[in-house]
């Protein structure tokens, strides 16, 4: 995640998803923003849609009317508005930035574990989502992804997982459903979901004991958000 992207229409349907677990299911949820520094990138303007209160507003207004206020009015994209608004509510956010360096991130990642000791569900928000093999771990541009491990080390800690995916060039039926596959093998999760919007993917892991309120919260969102989100869970 960068702070330039704050507020793009994909965060509007993150939050609200996020909101949905934390509402529907009585999850509580620790953001792990995987925070990376701004670049030169013209990402992040993909904010049209909050001049547009008349079509978009109806999905989720609490969350639209937080976003048009920082966006449009404050001109203050930072994510650690979310926590200050209380946007997400009973949740806690990890805020640090994330270094490429293998040291920092064992470090990072290590503050995780010890905070989802107070947690239900863990949320990872990468720049672009779980490993790919031409990035090993701790090497460049490394921050910008979650590596299986630590998806692995997260779930076992009790917590469900829950992982921001940009797509790659590829099918997107064929790219969901394997790394769905592959998250139930390296979890040993019994419930995966991927939640598939317009730009961007989710993946979750649920806990056996989470899994009903989950199922809750996934059908509020689709029920909601209708065709701008589709929920599949994936036979393990």
């Amino acid at each position: 995640m960068k702070n330039q992207y704050f507020g793009d229409i994909g965060d509007y349907k993150k939050y609200s998803l996020l909101r949905r677990l934390a509402l529907d299911a009585g999850l509580r949820v620790l953001v792990g923003w995987m925070l990376t520094d701004n670049d030169a990138r013209t990402d992040g303007k993909f904010i049209g849609y909050l001049n547009a209160p008349t079509v978009w507003r109806r999905y989720d207004e609490t969350v639209f009317d937080f976003l048009a206020q920082h966006v449009l009015i404050d001109n203050a994209r930072r994510v650690d508005a979310v926590a200050r608004y209380d946007l997400i509510p009973n949740a806690a956010f990890h805020e640090a930035v994330l270094a490429d360096e293998r040291a920092a991130r064992e470090r990072y990642f290590a503050d995780i574990t010890c905070r989802a000791a107070h947690a239900d569900l863990v949320f990872f928000d990468p720049d672009n989502g779980l490993e790919v093999k031409s990035v090993r771990y701790g090497w460049r541009n490394s921050a910008k992804y979650l590596y299986w491990h630590e998806a692995a080390a997260t779930y076992q800690t009790g917590c469900s997982v829950l992982v921001y995916q940009h797509y790659p060039r590829a099918r997107r039926d064929e790219f969901t459903r394997r790394k769905a596959d592959e998250l139930a093998e390296r979890t040993g999760s019994p419930a995966v979901y991927s939640l598939r919007t317009a730009h961007a993917a989710y993946f979750l892991a649920a806990q056996p004991q989470q899994q009903s309120g989950i199922d809750t919260a996934l059908l509020a969102v689709e029920a909601q958000w209708g065709e701008h989100f589709k929920v599949t869970r994936h036979a393990t």
